[in-house]
C-alpha cells in the first residue's frame, strides 16, 4: 500500500482502524506495516529534486504530445511526481494549450501534468519526447 493510498483509506474509516505493534488494519482487512511505509514515503520524498515548485520556471514544450492511449502515455510517466495546486494545474493547462503540447520543461526534465494521487501534480517523462 502506498503512502497515498493509506491516507485516502485511513479518512474513510473515521475511527475504525485499529494499530497493534505498528501494524495498522482497515474493516476491509487490508493492514500494513507502518515502519515500511514511512520509510519509504521518506525516499519518495527525498529523492523529489525541489520541493518548492514556482510555475515561473515552467515552460511548455511546442508540438510535443502523449499519446492518446492512455496506458501507453502513462507507461513513459516515472515517479515521483512533484504535486502541484489547482492554480498552477490551471495555468499550466492554458500555457499547453497555446502551444499545442501535453508537455513542459521544468528543471530541466520534459514533465506532462495531470490528476494524480488524489490531486494535482507535475509527471516526469523516464525519457524525453
Amino acid at each position: 500500500m502506498s503512502p497515498n493510498q493509506f491516507l485516502q483509506q485511513l479518512a474513510q474509516c473515521e475511527g475504525s482502524v485499529s494499530v497493534s505493534r505498528g501494524v495498522v488494519s482497515f474493516p476491509d482487512g487490508e493492514s500494513f506495516d507502518l515502519a515500511s511505509t514511512l520509510s519509504g514515503a521518506r525516499k519518495s520524498l527525498a529523492s523529489v529534486p525541489d520541493a518548492a515548485f514556482d510555475l515561473q520556471h515552467v515552460e511548455a514544450v511546442p508540438g510535443k504530445t502523449l499519446p492518446k492511449d492512455f496506458a501507453k502515455a502513462v507507461a513513459l510517466l516515472e515517479r515521483p511526481y512533484l504535486p502541484i495546486g489547482e492554480p498552477d494545474y490551471r495555468a499550466i493547462m492554458a500555457m499547453t494549450q497555446e502551444a499545442n503540447t501535453d508537455i513542459v520543461l521544468y528543471q530541466g526534465r520534459q514533465m506532462t501534468f495531470g490528476n494524480a494521487d488524489g490531486g494535482y501534480a507535475l509527471m516526469p517523462l523516464a525519457t524525453p519526447l
